[in-house]
């Protein structure tokens, strides 16, 4: 018997499967939060599932989008989702390793939802370590990488507890992510460039609940476009 389950959004679904790191909050928000513009070609890293390459596959009917993951589940379960969407043409998955990931075409974006927990030799299941702490992949790991892949104008989105300082790319807009009004910030949405420029850094705040624990209106706004209800 299959244990895939599945997540329903407006227009497409994601399958989910045992192994696999499953469907969150943080790679919803990354995937709302992001900005593209037409045509132009995307890389996400750690991909999963493949939700947030659906999301904004979604979003931005003209884009096309790598995504790729070090783990062969996952890079075969995305793959399944690209295709069983209405996106599949313009999305491709590959297993490999972004710390050796190489492409002629360079990125105008990379956007990443990484692991941030520091590495435990006690965890005995190397799929979530891999998952979930920062060995193999972090914040840092792509700050350091990205500019060999992007355009001299590309962007690198990460979502994670906080946001790293480095000399390579300037980080340029900034979401603090809070689950109720007046409770601390729990995520941060950072976009980083490379201009050499100084730039006025941007500032939002994205509170998700009420105090009744229902969407704020912020992110009902946010994600009415793709959520079920």
């Amino acid at each position: 018997m299959s244990k895939d389950s599945y997540f329903y959004f407006k227009d497409f679904k994601v399958k989910q499967r045992p192994g696999v790191f499953k469907i969150g909050t943080d790679g919803v928000i990354a995937g709302l939060l992001a900005e593209c513009e037409s045509n132009q070609r995307i890389l996400e890293v750690g991909t999963g599932t493949g939700l947030i390459s659906l999301l904004l596959a979604n979003r931005f009917p003209d884009i096309s989008i790598v995504a790729i993951d070090l783990q062969k589940e996952a890079a075969d379960l995305a793959g399944e989702n690209f295709a069983d969407s209405p996106f599949a043409s313009r999305l491709t998955a590959l297993q490999a390793d972004f710390l050796e990931f190489q492409s002629i075409e360079p990125f105008d974006l990379i956007i990443s939802n990484p692991p941030y927990f520091l590495p435990n030799q006690q965890t005995p299941d190397k799929k979530r370590q891999i998952a979930r702490q920062t060995t193999h992949l972090s914040a840092e790991h792509l700050l350091n990488k990205a500019p060999l892949l992007l355009t001299e104008s590309g962007r690198l989105s990460i979502i994670a507890p906080n946001l790293p300082v480095n000399p390579a790319m300037k980080l340029i807009k900034q979401t603090f992510i809070r689950s109720f009004p007046n409770s601390p910030t729990i995520r941060m949405f950072g976009t980083y460039g490379m201009e050499h420029a100084p730039l006025e850094k941007e500032t939002d705040i994205l509170t998700l609940y009420e105090p009744d624990q229902s969407r704020s209106a912020q992110y009902q706004h946010l994600s009415q476009n793709f959520y079920l209800k």
